[in-house]
């Protein structure tokens, strides 16, 4: 079984007002990644979505799951 990854990060992120580079800053990341990981590609699937360190990181920070952040999808 293969699984893509479905970015939800952007939509997060706006609707609680959170700056994608303060974000960086608290995860000790830059912003271009918080921005490769808020993108999803033509087809609407995250190209390079986070590693499971860093997926951690981004709930702990943003105190939510991670089913608020990414969708997997089988393909």
């Amino acid at each position: 079984m293969k699984y893509k990854v479905r970015s939800n990060l952007k939509d997060y992120l706006n609707s609680k007002g959170i700056k994608q580079k303060w974000l960086a800053d608290q995860i000790g990341t830059n912003s271009s990644r918080i921005s490769i990981w808020c993108t999803n590609n033509d087809e609407g699937f995250c190209s390079n979505p986070p590693s499971l360190p860093y997926a951690m990181a981004l709930c702990k920070q943003l105190k939510c799951k991670i089913d608020d952040l990414f969708s997997i999808v089988e393909d």
